[in-house]
């Protein structure tokens, strides 16, 4: 979820298409709230804390994400410093 409301202002029609086609609803904030809610009710970790990872264990994992970026061409779009803001709103 964390991704998806980072990503949602750069393509809206996609989150919307997300909402309408998952859960019926036309707002794509909303669909990304109701999967966050699905998670926690099957059990799910939604945060990096619920699912073990300590905050300063961030900058290593930004790093390590930022390398597969690279690898797969995406750094352009995800450079370290993003995906390190993206994993602290997680």
């Amino acid at each position: 979820p964390a991704w998806m409301r980072w990503y949602r202002p750069r393509n809206e029609a996609r989150f919307e298409r997300f909402a309408r086609e998952i859960f019926g609803e036309q707002d794509g904030a909303v669909g990304i709230d109701r999967l966050e809610a699905w998670f926690r009710q099957i059990g799910a970790p939604v945060t990096l804390e619920e699912g073990g990872m300590p905050r300063d264990g961030i900058p290593a994992l930004a790093a390590n994400a930022f390398g597969l970026a690279r690898m797969w061409g995406l750094d352009g779009l995800y450079p370290e410093s993003v995906i390190a803001e993206i994993l602290e709103t997680a």
